[in-house]
């Protein structure tokens, strides 16, 4: 069976890498060597040696836009962002494989059968012939996998499919399993997770934050800030980082093109209120990108019910003073014309029918977007700066001469994420600024609002920067410092009257600080604390109380100060945990796993050498 499976698996293995590329962890695995056909524009990138090809990079690339339909206009920046993603699938992808093919890792034709036979891809639901009483029936997928299948061609490509599929994800979860082996949890790990979320205390408590500390008068010296830079220089060792000079020309819809957008949606209006469907037309003209369900099916701008307060005041404003059945003029809010046709109104009082309480309607969305004619002079206006400064004039004085703003980045990365003052694809110009020399000048940027033009401006080598370069970032830590002792030296006053006596409500009156206020409340081991968030030291400290009247006494955090009195330690419901332990245990093995693989890959990723071409293939 496995030698006939196996004959023209080729293609099959071609068609499960564009379909699959977006799995993680347990689908993982597909056979990329295989798929590396060499391409007609080159090599995209390079994976510790190992070749990208534009084709398959190209065949992963469309796989994921045709996710969104083949009639969604992307805008500049999604485009950018699905290459990201697909970029990154692929890296991942290659990464595992070489890791499998390091680890020597192999199956055997029974071990393929038997994954093939429990652990169906998701394809196979949806086949009539597989359902059984309206569901998925594992039964009849089984005894589909069988040599007297392979006689019916139709047949045999779905049972060769299927064993392509099976045949890329069976090695990543011997991989995983092989990582993971070691993850055992005993019976005292499963009950403290599950004391997290039921373990409850009531207890009386304040916490000073020093984000509420921002009126607040400390001052920081130069002297303070000199004092923690030379106590703390290697904690801002850095990299070799860039920054960029550059100016920005907006593209924005002009006044003419609104008018264009406003004569369509006049138009729409009338066919509508004429007699033509109007989910029809909210299919062929509607921008909204909720109009796309997942599987690519439109929902003909279908928006259910919802009520006063869920959409933008325009909108909202027209959709209730319609009647059921009629169409809207046009709506102009800040994401373009709306036309809005309203099915049906549900009411308060329903016998009165007086006050609408929400409103069944649909819409067709047009974006507002600069036409050919506006694009076409921002591109002149961009093009006239870029070849004059690419001439020879200097990029200052040509931004001078054009009264133009520019705007200077602050140093960055080869792994930043933003560039301060820039929009758009930060990987793609993080990736262009270190391809280049100090002064060049960079490929314009196009983004989907507008156009920047760049010169790097400053190449920092790897080390400590000068006080003068990080003084500006220094003042807030020194200042965070001194709020926390200002916050600290308040929980130690509150502290000392409770010691006298006191109630807490009475020692937080008694203080001239009026910034916090006690709270009685019920708290779990992982309560939320806002602006400390949960598992912290103080809720931490508040679970070693046993006796009520207890203190934590005073809890010094990085986030501020407070102090807690337990009123009650509640009762553990030791039915409750009985019950659920078992579903617990396994749900953190299987989060541990995940998280032990995926915390394994981002390190190979770091550590991988990585060669990313496609700016200059795609002219990004």
């Amino acid at each position: 069976m496995l030698k006939t499976l196996r004959t023209n698996t080729k293609w099959i293995m071609l068609v499960v890498a564009v379909c699959f590329v977006a799995m993680i962890i347990f689908a993982w695995g597909m056979d990329i060597t295989n798929l590396r056909t060499g391409g007609t524009r080159g090599i995209v990138g390079k994976i510790n040696g190992e070749e990208v090809s534009y084709q398959y990079y190209d065949s992963v690339l469309k796989s994921q836009l045709q996710q969104f339909g083949d009639n969604t206009r992307m805008t500049q920046d999604q485009t950018r962002r699905i290459r990201e993603e697909a970029w990154n699938n692929i890296v991942t992808q290659m990464i595992l494989q070489q890791e499998i093919k390091k680890r020597k890792i192999t199956y055997s034709d029974q071990e393929l059968i038997d994954f093939m036979r429990n652990n169906p891809p998701s394809f196979v639901y949806q086949i009539p012939s597989f359902q059984e009483n309206e569901q998925f029936s594992l039964r009849k997928y089984q005894a589909f996998l069988n040599a007297e299948n392979l006689k019916d061609p139709m047949s045999a490509d779905v049972i060769r499919y299927i064993e392509a599929e099976a045949s890329g994800r069976l090695p990543a979860i011997k991989f995983q399993q092989n990582l993971t082996e070691a993850v055992y949890l005993s019976e005292s790990d499963v009950r403290e997770h599950w004391l997290m979320d039921n373990d409850r205390r009531t207890v009386e408590w304040v916490f000073l934050n020093v984000n509420d500390l921002f009126d607040v008068d400390i001052n920081t010296a130069p002297d303070d800030i000199q004092t923690y830079f030379y106590e703390h220089q290697e904690d801002f060792r850095r990299g070799e980082r860039r920054s960029l000079n550059a100016v920005f020309f907006e593209l924005s819809a002009s006044a003419e093109d609104s008018s264009e957008v406003l004569e369509l949606a006049e138009m729409l209006v009338q066919k509508a209120r004429s007699g033509e469907d109007f989910a029809a037309l909210a299919n062929e003209y509607s921008d909204d990108p909720g109009n796309i369900e997942y599987d690519g099916t439109r929902r003909g701008g279908d928006l259910g019910y919802f009520g006063r307060g869920r959409m933008i005041p325009e909108f909202e404003n027209t959709a209730f003073s319609l009647n059921p059945g009629e169409v809207s003029d046009p709506v102009l809010t800040q994401f373009g014309y709306h036309v809005i046709h309203v099915d049906s109104v549900k009411y308060k009082d329903k016998s009165s029918q007086k006050e609408i309480d929400q409103v069944k309607a649909r819409h067709i969305l047009m974006n507002i977007e600069p036409s050919g004619k506006t694009r076409e002079d921002a591109e002149n206006k961009v093009t006239s700066f870029y070849e004059t400064v690419t001439d020879g004039v200097d990029f200052m004085l040509q931004t001078q001469i054009d009264s133009l703003q520019v705007i200077h980045t602050l140093p960055f990365d080869e792994k930043a994420n933003i560039v301060q003052g820039i929009r758009g694809s930060t990987s793609v110009l993080v990736n262009r600024a270190f391809r280049a020399k100090q002064g060049e000048l960079l490929p314009v940027l196009t983004t989907d609002s507008g156009y920047y033009v760049m010169t790097m401006e400053q190449v920092l080598k790897e080390g400590i920067p000068s006080i003068e370069e990080i003084g500006h970032e220094i003042a807030p830590i020194v200042r965070r410092e001194a709020l926390v002792q200002y916050s600290e030296e308040y929980i130690n006053r509150v502290y000392t009257r409770l010691q006298g006596g006191q109630s807490l409500n009475a020692a937080v009156e008694a203080d001239s600080l009026k910034a916090s206020n006690v709270q009685t409340t019920d708290v779990f081991r992982n309560y939320h604390i806002p602006g400390l968030g949960s598992m912290n030291p103080f809720i931490a400290r508040v679970f070693l109380l046993e006796n009520p009247g207890d203190t934590t006494g005073p809890v010094v955090t990085e986030y501020g100060s407070g102090i807690a009195v337990l009123v009650e330690k509640l009762p553990i419901d030791e039915e409750q945990y009985e019950k659920e332990s078992e579903e617990l245990k396994n749900r953190i093995e299987s989060q541990l796993k995940n998280e032990i693989v995926s915390t394994y890959l981002d390190r190979l990723k770091e550590q991988a050498k990585i060669i990313d071409n496609r700016d200059i293939i795609y002219g990004l």
